[in-house]
C-alpha cells in the first residue's frame, strides 16, 4: 500500500468492552469505504488469534469474500463519492484499520507497537482509537443522577479535538438534554489511567506517545464510549456517528447501514 502524501490518519479499534469499538469500525467501513470486500492491507499478526470468516461486511447479496484478522480500508467522505477523497481537513485522509479476532492473553502492548510501526511506516500521522469502556468506571451516584454516562474524548494536544468534538455528542442517543452536551477533550494524563476494561486502547496511545522525536512521529488520540455488556449495536452506532462527525465523513439521510452479519447475530 503507497504511503498517502496528505496528513493521514488510521482509525483503530481498542478490541475492548462489548466490541462496540469494532463494531463502530464496520459500520465505517461498510459506510465509507471505496470496496468492503476488498481491503487495501491484510496485516498478519503473531500477536492475535488467526481467524477468517466469510461476507463479514456484506450488505446485500453473499459473496463469500473472505475476512482476515486484521485489514485495512481507505475511506471516502461519503458513501456516493466514487474514490478515496484527499481532503478530509485537519485529518487529512482516513483509513480504518479494523481487528476482527481476538489478542493473545500478554500480547496487547507489541500489538499495539506492531500496529502503530505499520502507521509510521505507510505515512500515517495520527491515530484514531475507538474504544469501549465500562460503564463501572462512572460513579454509580453520577449514573443514577445524570440517567446517562460522560463519553470521552482523549487528546494528544489540548486544541487537538476540540473544534471537531463542537459539533457532535456521543449522548446524542441518551435523550435531548444529554445530547446538548459535547463530549468533552479530557488531557491523556487526566482520568486515562483509572479506566478498565479498555483493551489496546492505552498500549496504542502509549505506543503514539514513544514515536514523539523521530522523523516519523504519529499522534495519538481516543473516543471513549462508556457502555455495559448486553446487546451494543446501538452503542456502535453512537461510536461510528461520532467518528464519522469529527473526521468529516457525511453520513447520507438515511443514515448508517448494518452488515448483514449484524442481523445473523441479532437472529
Amino acid at each position: 500500500m503507497a504511503a498517502p502524501t496528505t496528513t493521514h490518519t488510521l482509525v483503530v479499534p481498542a478490541v475492548s468492552m462489548g466490541n462496540v469499538c469494532q463494531l463502530a469500525a464496520d459500520l465505517l467501513v461498510v459506510n465509507f469505504a471505496a470496496d468492503a470486500a476488498s481491503p487495501a492491507a491484510r496485516v498478519v499478526s503473531e500477536h492475535v488469534e488467526p481467524a477468517a470468516t466469510a461476507d463479514a461486511l456484506a450488505t446485500g447479496k453473499l459473496t463469500g469474500a473472505l475476512s482476515t484478522p486484521i485489514e485495512v480500508f481507505p475511506l471516502r467522505r461519503s458513501g456516493a463519492e466514487p474514490a478515496v477523497d484527499t481532503g478530509f481537513g485537519a485529518y487529512g485522509r482516513v483509513s480504518v484499520l479494523q481487528i476482527r479476532s481476538v489478542v493473545l492473553p500478554g500480547h496487547s502492548r507489541a500489538l499495539a507497537r506492531e500496529v502503530v510501526g505499520w502507521a509510521q511506516a505507510h505515512g500515517y500521522s495520527r491515530v484514531l482509537v475507538l474504544c469501549g469502556a465500562s460503564a463501572f468506571n462512572v460513579p454509580y451516584e453520577a449514573r443514577v443522577a445524570t440517567r446517562a454516562v460522560a463519553d470521552r474524548a482523549f487528546a494528544a494536544s489540548p486544541d487537538s479535538l476540540a473544534g471537531a468534538l463542537a459539533a457532535t455528542s456521543l449522548n446524542a442517543d441518551r435523550g435531548a438534554e444529554a445530547a446538548r452536551r459535547v463530549a468533552p477533550v479530557v488531557p491523556l494524563e487526566r482520568e486515562l489511567g483509572a479506566l478498565d476494561f479498555t483493551g489496546l486502547l492505552k498500549p496504542v496511545l502509549d505506543a503514539c506517545a514513544a514515536t514523539a522525536g523521530s522523523d516519523k512521529p504519529v499522534a495519538g488520540e481516543a473516543l471513549v464510549r462508556y457502555v455495559f455488556e448486553g446487546d451494543n449495536r446501538d452503542d456502535g452506532y453512537a461510536l461510528a456517528g461520532a467518528a464519522a462527525a469529527v473526521l468529516g465523513l457525511r453520513i447520507a439521510g438515511s443514515g448508517l447501514v448494518a452488515p448483514f452479519s449484524w442481523r445473523l447475530a441479532a437472529a
